[in-house]
Formats: structure tokens, sequence, C-alpha cells
């Protein structure tokens, strides 16, 4: 009895494994799968001390009188011999009979949590292949590109979705600001970036990326600059999404976030500069290689600049939850501090190179989260139109 209980207890443990799993790591669709596990494992249990407990049915006369005549004993004591009997091995085996169904069920829990995680990483990373190679490469193509545009055409076909009973545009914002010549601007300030690839990231290296595919954010905080008369100073904004191959064949799907304490005339600034079709790097290149722009998400972010320990945050982590911090040496664990000197980035042409502790990013269209891997804090000073 005692072997079957603990079965049935370790079943009810790895219940709870699975529930635990799924909360930390499957997520995406493992629910379903772990709450039947629990619920299953439950209702095993509870049958099983049913059919052990329930008071059983008096034992024929015929066959405890049977039982004494042939031990030699008298007939009450032989009844209750049976019954003695009878109860301990309903208890063993119900109880057995519970723990291995239980365990069965438990399995649900934990095959959930690995099929959550699968479906994540799936849904965050469809097509893995390799990335640009050359920046040089990536400049003449968007300017290719451009050429090939009429002036104020926006780079990639609008997306139209169903909002209660309108149609949002998810352009709309930067296509209608589009229209007309781009006035002179400039911008200077930080810049966090943390992506999927591994430490020092192959592409500054003009190489493929880790895994082939490209999931990563830049968040910005511009210390100072303009719009045509509008002032950018203080703004906050982050950009990028997911490309499903080389980024300069096209194809990725990127997304927009403006922080809610801008004016409407600096997010139209900033979405216009988003839209690129003209208005210099490195907002040309990313809009040339674009197949679908998500609409402008507009949530709280907090910027913590602390160089390579800074911290970014939008709608308190909901959203976009950045940390990053300098690589640890996988010997010693002492941090190392590390640089990328590129004067032909069109982000950058200085780089700290550290890791990401934190990089999670959720909404209803892309998900994902990369711990421990690439991330850089540099400082930009963009200027346009060319």
């Amino acid at each position: 009895m005692s072997v079957g209980i603990g079965v049935l207890v370790l079943g009810l443990a790895v219940v709870v494994a699975g529930i635990v799993w799924y909360l930390r790591r499957g997520r995406g669709g493992s629910r379903g799968w772990a709450i039947a596990g629990l619920v299953l494992s439950i209702i095993v249990l509870l049958l099983a001390a049913y059919s052990a407990f329930a008071p059983k049915e008096a034992l024929p006369t015929i066959a405890a009188a049977d039982v004494a005549d042939a031990l030699g004993i008298s007939t009450e004591r032989a009844s209750d011999a049976l019954k003695t009997a009878i109860d301990a091995g309903t208890l063993t085996v119900s109880a057995q009979v519970g723990a291995y169904v239980a365990t069965a069920g438990s399995l649900l829990g934990v095959i959930g949590g690995f099929v959550g995680r699968k479906r994540r990483a799936t849904a965050a990373s469809p097509t893995p292949s390799p990335l640009p190679r050359r920046p040089d490469e990536q400049r003449t193509m968007a300017r290719t590109a451009a050429r090939r545009r009429p002036p104020g055409e926006p780079s990639a076909p609008a997306r139209r979705e169903r909002h209660g009973s309108t149609h949002y545009d998810a352009r709309m914002a930067g296509a209608m600001v589009s229209n007309g010549p781009v006035p002179p601007w400039h911008m200077r300030g930080e810049l966090v970036g943390v992506c999927s690839c591994d430490w020092g990231c192959p592409c500054n290296f003009d190489a493929p990326p880790t895994y082939g595919y490209c999931d990563g954010l830049y968040a910005r905080l511009i210390h100072e600059g303009r719009y045509g008369d509008v002032s950018l100073d203080g703004v906050r904004f982050v950009s990028g999404g997911h490309s499903p191959g080389p980024i300069h064949e096209g194809g990725a799907i990127d997304v927009l976030i403006v922080d809610s304490a801008v004016t409407p005339e600096q997010r139209a600034a900033i979405e216009r500069l988003d839209a690129g079709g003209g208005v210099g790097e490195p907002f040309d290149i990313f809009a040339s290689v674009r197949a679908e722009l998500l609409p402008t998400i507009v949530a709280p972010i907090e910027f913590e600049a602390e160089g390579i320990r800074s911290k970014v945050r939008v709608a308190g982590g909901d959203i976009v939850d950045i940390a990053i911090g300098r690589i640890p040496n996988p010997v010693t664990g002492e941090e190392e501090e590390v640089y990328v000197d590129k004067p032909t980035g069109f982000t950058a042409t200085r780089s700290q190179i550290g890791t990401s502790l934190v990089h999670r990013y959720t909404t209803r269209q892309q998900s994902w989260s990369y711990p421990n891997r690439y991330a850089e804090h540099c400082r930009f000073d963009y200027s346009g139109p060319p």
C-alpha cells in the first residue's frame, strides 16, 4: 500500500512540475495540457481513495463458514479475517492503479510545457537563414530600392486590420506624413540594441547570424534633435522586428513603439522617419527591406541610460523588457570590456558589446525572449535628408 501511495504522490509532484514549466517557459498554448494533467490526476486520486475506504458489503455467511470449517476456527473469526484481507487488497490495488494513471496524467503537464516552448520558438523564428554580409551592400540596395519608388511612396504595401467597426491602416501615420519634401532633421543620443544572435553578433563582422534569422530591437533615447521646426529632445522610441531570412532580401516584419509622452508632432516626425523613402540613414535601409509594418504602439517607455548597464521597459515591461550588461569571462567570471569600431556602420560607428540579461518582447503579433544573447550600447548621430 505504501508503495502505491508513494508513486501517487510522485505523480502529483510531476504534475506540479508540468504546471511550473508552463508558467516559466511554455506559455504559447500549453495551459490546457498542464491543467488536464492535474485534473485527471486529482480525479483518479479521489476515485482510488473512495474505492479503498468505502464501506464493503458483508461477506456471505456461507463463505465464512467454509473457511471456518477448513481452518478449524469459528465462523465469526473467519469472517473478520476475510474482511481484513479484502480491504487491504482493495486499498493496495486502488492506490497503485490511481498512482499509475495519475503519473500518466502528469505527463500531460510536462508534454504541455515542451509543446508550448516549441510553439513559442517556432513563432519567434520560423525560417532560419543567413543575414546580409556587407553594410555597403545594404546601403546600395536601400538606395536602389528608393530610386525605384516614386517619391513619398511607402516602402511596403499598407496592411489593413479590422478593429471594431473601422479599418486601421498599419502604415497610416507614416503614409500620411510621407507626402511632400522631408525637412532637414538630425538627432543625437544613445542606443541600446539586442538581438537573437550569440555574443558579438556575427552580423557585425559580415557573417551570417548565429541562428540564421534575426529577431531584434533598437531602443533610442534622443538627447538633442529636430525635425524641421519640431524639437525631438528627450524623445524615446523602439524599433525592430523579425526578419525570416537575409535582411537584404526583404521580408522583415517590423514594429515601431513610440513613447506615450511625446507630442502628436513628435510622433508624426518619428513615424515619417521610420517610413523611409529618402529621409536618410539608417531609416531608409530598414524601410527598404520591410515587407510589413505593424500598427504603431504608443506606450510609456522607461530608458535608464547607464551605458552597457542600461535598461529599457515599455509598459512597465509588459511589452518590452531589456536589461544589458558586460559579457562575463567563461573561465574567471570577470566582466569583459569589449568594443567594436566600424566606420562604415550605419546605426553607429563605435559600440560597446555586451550580453542581454533580459530581452523579452511580447505583443499579439510577435513574441520572443532571448536572455544571455547579443547586446550593445552606443551613441548615435543621424541627419538627413541625404
